[in-house]
């Protein structure tokens, strides 16, 4: 009895050790990996390594990063053939990033999302979702940061601005998944692209469309992270520039701040700008007729931080007169991106699908409905209640003293 106690308790022993175990300095974590289309139709797969900090480097955060490139039939193959050149084990359990190359979200990604799901090492719910004109590899190749941080830690960074600017999308990954597991609506991904970092010689007075890759600007890495790709059944089908972006956020209810430039309404020549912030969240009233009508109404509240005219507003008239002046512009513009969203997307960009669908009983009604051919002869009509709060700390324009 005695030696069948010892006997299991010497199994026991040999079957609790850690047998998987891998030290920290013989694995690589990977921070960012990129998707491209390759030459065979294959996949061309990069990886972006942060490399640890040593006494040398000085102490402090580092901000070197190594780079390698790999093509494969595989998203799982591609990690054991960088081990035929990376001195230590590939680990994607770490990665913060994910970045997609135009032409393969054009192509289609069936064959990139499934093995992403199916792989337990690599993450889904936190990783950023990023597509870039070009190639991901080129645009990864550019994140060098002046100011220390290394590349995914630069990226994420540049993606979680999206709250304070609206310029881009809440992108990360298992959204983006439930995005492309609705087939009615469109999914709106982050955009970004290589910019050579010229600036614009002349002045315009209109709001610039801050489209990726021709931003005016100098300095810094030389990448644009602004406006948004189109995802309709799993390809890109159209982007939006920056200011669309903003809108289509506003329209959807995922704006929480930021600044709008307008050209001033009684003088073209001279920009209106405000702080905006979303209100109570936008109202969406749909009637499942034939076509659908749609009826939108969105809450803003705006701080005014510029305008290049002498106006009194402690005068409540000439506030009701520019409330209402921003008001139609808004509406102006909203109406020209839901043309281009049933016109040229044929795919519902604002989630109005999400409301569509609590018109029905069941899902096998809701499904016959078929929103994705009802939404592009939908009647929408769009209206913008602003409230103008604030004019700074001078509410009279300044008069000079005689």
């Amino acid at each position: 009895m005695r030696a069948a106690a010892l006997c299991l308790i010497i199994v026991l022993l040999l079957t609790s050790g850690c047998w998987d175990r891998h030290e920290l300095e013989d694995q690589a974590f990977v921070s960012v990996i990129g998707f491209d289309l390759g030459p065979k139709n294959n996949l061309r797969i990069s990886y972006i390594i942060p490399l640890p900090v040593t006494g040398e480097d000085g102490g402090g955060e580092g901000g070197r990063d190594l780079m390698v490139t790999v093509e494969s039939n595989s998203v799982h193959e591609a990690g054991f053939i960088a081990n035929t050149f990376v001195s230590r084990r590939i680990n994607v359990s770490q990665v913060a990033a994910y970045i997609i190359g135009e032409e393969l979200a054009e192509s289609g990604l069936e064959d990139l999302i499934d093995p992403i799901l199916r792989d337990r090492e690599l993450r889904v719910a936190a990783p950023w979702t990023l597509i870039v004109k070009g190639t991901a590899q080129e645009f990864m190749e550019r994140i060098k940061p002046k100011l220390g941080a290394h590349a995914g830690r630069w990226l994420v960074g540049h993606m979680e601005l999206w709250e304070h600017t609206g310029l881009g999308q809440r992108s990360h990954f298992i959204q983006f998944l439930r995005s492309v597991a609705w087939p009615a609506g469109a999914s709106v991904v982050t955009l970004g692209a290589v910019n050579p970092g010229n600036l614009v010689t002349g002045f315009s007075p209109s709001p610039a469309r801050l489209v990726p890759g021709k931003v005016a600007r100098q300095g810094e890495v030389p990448l644009d992270i602004v406006g948004s790709a189109v995802i309709f059944r799993q390809k890109m089908i159209g982007q939006l520039d920056g200011n669309e972006s903003r809108l289509q956020n506003i329209m959807a209810g995922a704006f929480s701040s930021g600044f709008i430039a307008f050209e001033d309404p009684n003088n073209p020549d001279r920009l209106v700008s405000l702080r905006m912030k979303q209100g109570s969240p936008p109202r969406v009233r749909i009637e499942a007729a034939d076509p659908v009508r749609i009826d939108l109404r969105v809450f803003l509240e705006g701080d005014l931080m510029e305008q290049r005219e002498q106006v009194d507003f402690s005068s409540q008239e000439k506030t009701n007169q520019l409330q209402a002046r921003l008001q139609a512009r808004l509406e102006e513009d909203a109406q020209k991106l839901i043309r281009k969203a049933q016109r040229e997307f044929k795919a519902d960009i604002f989630r109005f699908d999400l409301h569509a669908r609590r018109r029905f009983w069941t899902t096998r009604d809701w499904e016959n409905f078929d929103w994705s051919k009802r939404f592009p002869e939908a009647e929408i009509k769009v209206h913008f209640d602003l409230k103008l709060r604030r004019f700074g700390m001078q509410l009279k324009p300044l008069q000079p003293v005689e």
